[in-house]
């Protein structure tokens, strides 16, 4: 029986260790000129976020990519710091609402695009011009979570394979 108990409490430790409840996020957009008469736009974006365990946005990066036929490409980068109004719901551990806004950065062309999502259905994402009468491109964004390991569970893991390596060479001398 005292042969057991360093099993039986690697064994404890390692199954009482829970997963991480923060999140990591691989987002993507794909949007398609929503304007008439102008000249044809068309965007993408791929970035990543986080959320702690309480569901806070604590790190945010986003780069967009315009092109137009003018023909002109802008590339915008938002940060954390350019986040405004950033909602999430996890449902489950499964992000199932999402919306935010970006602040507006400087194009080549002199304007200003911004980015909004109010939801994570078709259509529900958007660059913009304040300025303009309509919403520059009009798209998807998708939200994918990124399976990441919690560290203190990988090395109670570990210590609980160690506690059983050290019994069984124990029983074997």
């Amino acid at each position: 029986m005292r042969r057991l108990v360093p099993f039986v409490i690697a064994l404890f430790v390692t199954l009482s260790a829970g997963s991480a409840h923060a999140g990591v996020y691989n987002i993507s957009y794909a949007g398609t000129d929503a304007r008439s008469g102008w000249a044809n736009f068309d965007a993408t974006g791929s970035g990543t976020f986080t959320l702690d365990n309480s569901g806070n946005l604590t790190s945010f990066s986003f780069t967009l990519i315009e092109t137009s036929d003018a023909p002109s490409t802008d590339t915008f980068t938002y940060g954390l710091a350019d986040i405004t109004n950033f909602s999430a719901t996890l449902s489950g551990g499964i992000l199932s609402s999402l919306s935010f806004l970006t602040d507006q950065q400087s194009a080549q062309e002199g304007w200003a695009t911004g980015f909004s999502v109010a939801d994570l259905l078709a259509g529900g994402a958007n660059t913009y011009n304040a300025d303009g009468p309509t919403d520059l491109t009009v798209g998807t964004l998708t939200a994918t979570s990124v399976e990441v390991p919690e560290p203190a569970s990988l090395v109670l893991l570990g210590m609980g394979l160690a506690g059983l390596g050290a019994i069984r060479r124990r029983r074997a001398s």
